[in-house]
């Protein structure tokens, strides 16, 4: 199980509905209201009730003003009068994991996630199958080409211009990748083999996974895994993330996405 009452990521309102909704039937059922909150049936992360409630309180309030609902909500408010930024923590603005359907179709989910940080939208109008199509992904996985091919094709049904680049993780630093990945108009998929990397044991599989946190001082990267059977997002030491990319000899290991 992994808090993560204390980012500043925005939930989709879908997402947050159903929390509140869970919220609600956990007090008619208990009469009381529940420690925590998942953020979704099932998953592995949670918010505290204190965090939750702070967060419904904002939800209600745009309603409110706006006489609509917000399309996400922050998990954490950013304060104005606080220090603009804590210059070693890097975050992606907006995430809804996916998890894969199948055992070779990481790379379509990954992909999915990529889009809807870049879109700050659910998209629900793309599916992983529809993803994997458009990628030529086959039991085998899915190629870089086709992981590019597949973005370029939705990018344009969005209206938008996209660029891609392969970079080999050796090229790059720790600072430039949380720069990256908080970046909003740059998305960030990585390939890797697994082993070593938490919760994968000795599984040694090339996989794509979609990098949404990045701590200079604690020296880890959040990951958010659409493999089944690991959390939906956890941390990796820099030791184990790097590791796991520089076992991948045969392609670089991080796929850019880049937006406008």
């Amino acid at each position: 199980m992994v808090d993560i009452s204390n980012i500043t990521i925005c939930l989709p309102k879908e997402t947050f509905k159903d929390m509140k909704q869970r919220w609600e039937e956990f007090i008619q059922k208990n009469k009381r209201e529940p420690n925590i909150i998942y953020t979704k049936k099932g998953g592995d992360t949670f918010v505290t009730l204190k965090r939750f409630k702070d967060m419904k309180q904002r939800w209600e309030e745009f309603i409110q003003k706006n006489n609509r609902e917000p399309n996400c909500v922050y998990i954490r408010k950013i304060d104005p009068n606080e220090p603009a930024t804590n210059f070693d923590l890097y975050e992606v603005v907006y995430y809804q994991v996916e998890k894969q359907d199948t055992g070779y179709t990481c790379g379509p989910s990954s992909l999915l996630m990529m889009l809807r940080e870049l879109a700050q939208s659910a998209l629900p109008q793309y599916s992983e199958a529809y993803v994997a199509k458009l990628a030529g992904t086959s039991t085998g996985g899915t190629t870089h080409d086709g992981m590019i091919n597949a973005a370029k094709k939705i990018a344009a049904d969005l209206g938008w211009k996209l660029t891609a680049k392969r970079v080999n993780f050796s090229d790059t630093s720790w600072e430039q990748l949380g720069k990256w990945i908080a970046d909003p108009k740059v998305g960030v998929v990585a390939h890797v083999m697994t082993a070593g990397l938490p919760y994968w044991g000795n599984s040694d599989y090339g996989h794509y996974i979609f990098p949404i946190g990045l701590d200079l001082k604690d020296k880890t990267i959040t990951i958010a895994d659409p493999a089944r059977g690991v959390p939906d997002v956890y941390k990796a030491t820099f030791d184990q993330f790097a590791r796991a990319c520089r076992r991948v000899t045969w392609a670089p290991s991080l796929l850019l996405f880049i937006k406008g």
